[in-house]
């Protein structure tokens, strides 16, 4: 069985590309936008809980330079349940380890000329993958059957769990500049 994954990822990818100029978006652009909301922090609120970026020590009025992220969120059947594993870059960077869905978005982003990045205004790649286990049995067939079945309520559970995990994740790719990556 072949995951086609690719086909709506890429183009999905190309569209918010063209939203953006080629040396980049700073934050202040992506708030007159309406895709990131900066809250004032100089009006008194009692009750108000801390913006994320105050959280996160990271101001985005001062970064000046957005870099995008294209961030691909998988099943990984090497990790246990509900196990977050992230791995930067293709498969130039970290094995793929066989994975149909995301060899075909490479291969899809390949032929795009999206990867490997040819500018450094092209889009950082951040996989992250949600454990689902993985069947007794190894046959492709059994395994085919084990990714693509029906979760119980305990693999569900389990799921659900990594979620708030993720969004850490994201949210610290959002905040992350390049520095933090040498």
């Amino acid at each position: 069985m072949m995951n086609v994954s690719g086909g709506k990822v890429v183009p999905a990818l190309n569209t918010w590309m063209k939203k953006f100029p080629s040396a980049g978006v700073n934050h202040q652009q992506l708030a007159e936008r309406g895709e990131l909301t900066i809250p004032d922090a100089s009006l008194p609120d009692p009750g108000r809980q801390l913006p994320e970026w105050e959280r996160r020590g990271t101001d985005p009025r001062n970064v000046r330079d957005f870099k995008p992220t294209l961030v691909i969120l998988h099943d990984e059947l090497e990790a246990p349940l509900g196990k977050v594993k992230v791995r930067r870059g293709g498969p130039n960077e970290a094995s793929l380890r066989g994975h149909n869905g995301l060899q075909n978005i490479f291969d899809v982003l390949r032929s795009k000329k999206h990867y490997p990045a040819k500018s450094a205004t092209s889009p950082r790649v951040m996989r992250v993958g949600v454990g689902i286990g993985r069947p007794k049995e190894r046959t492709s067939e059994a395994v085919s059957k084990y990714v693509l079945g029906k979760m119980s309520q305990t693999e569900l559970d389990a799921i659900a769990a990594a979620a708030g995990r993720v969004m850490d994740l994201l949210a610290d790719e959002f905040y992350r500049s390049d520095d933090e990556l040498k």
